[in-house]
């Protein structure tokens, strides 16, 4: 791998496959061992006269989305350099710890087996209630919770298992350096969802077709919900920018470049989010 190759502008005028087999080589470079990695893919995203493209893969069970590196990477105060980094596509509220995902027909589980091994037995119990319904009738609600666990429905018959967290941002942190992550840099949150483009731009055509979620630059997907997302630095969040009028995108571009201070609480609440990222730096 040519560490120019995951730069611009050299990454946009690759092939697809060379992209993709790139790719592959920074997912076993700098990917946790333990995590499994299925659906590795293109990515693109267009723009009114501009197509953003790029790969993505589902790293235990969540999509990471790769932003290459830019060395004159646009920004609202000015040019900067940012290095390739890859990014969660959508944020985890902030009392819960993604371990794994579930299988309700077979009864597997996969993931980080590390984490998911002091959860066995509550898992079996749920699956137990689960099938053993007194009510045939009964659809199973998307999202469940025991004692430990939320259950969400993600895909047909799959759940994503969470753990429940009553923890710190110290924690958090703490708790995503262990497994090879971060939280996003304040450059790194709003390039991968401006994609560098001059003028800001919205989608005509976003890589994730769902009703559910907006993308924006690089993938990086919203809902609508009113919520504030976690950065690399505790003393600043950053609004989610679909919450408001999402056909103006004046609206979004300044929403996505407003810093909003901020004294977290002592423990994480829901209405705090945050996108794992995994720093891409070659030697």
């Amino acid at each position: 791998m040519n560490e120019q190759e995951i730069y611009l502008p050299q990454w946009q005028e690759l092939s697809n496959q060379r992209r993709l087999d790139i790719f592959q080589q920074i997912i076993r470079y700098f990917v946790r061992p333990l995590w499994p990695v299925t659906n590795i893919r293109p990515l693109k995203m267009q723009f009114g006269q501009t197509t953003i493209v790029s790969c993505q893969a589902d790293l235990n069970y969540q999509t990471f989305i790769f932003v290459p590196g830019n060395l004159a990477g646009q920004f609202a105060d000015g040019v900067k350099a940012i290095s390739p980094f890859m990014i969660a596509r959508t944020a985890t509220a902030a009392n819960l710890l993604l371990i794994g995902e579930l299988n309700v027909v077979n009864g597997e589980v996969n993931g980080d087996q590390a984490l998911l091994k002091p959860f066995a037995s509550e898992i079996d119990a749920f699956l137990y209630r689960r099938r053993n319904s007194l009510d045939p009738f009964v659809k199973a609600s998307q999202t469940e919770a025991t004692s430990r666990l939320v259950f969400q429905e993600t895909r047909a018959e799959h759940l994503s298992l969470y753990v429940q967290k009553d923890w710190s941002y110290v924690a958090l942190r703490r708790q995503l350096r262990s497994v090879g992550c971060n939280l996003a840099t304040k450059n790194q949150w709003e390039y991968s969802t401006t994609g560098d483009l001059t003028p800001f731009e919205l989608p005509i055509n976003q890589d994730w077709q769902t009703p559910d979620y907006y993308q924006s630059g690089y993938g990086a997907a919203f809902t609508t919900t009113k919520n504030q997302e976690l950065l690399n630095d505790p003393g600043i969040v950053k609004a989610n920018p679909f919450q408001i009028d999402t056909s103006s995108t004046t609206a979004v571009l300044k929403s996505i470049n407003t810093d909003y201070d901020i004294n977290l609480p002592t423990n994480l609440t829901p209405n705090f989010v945050y996108r794992p990222v995994i720093n891409v730096q070659l030697d």
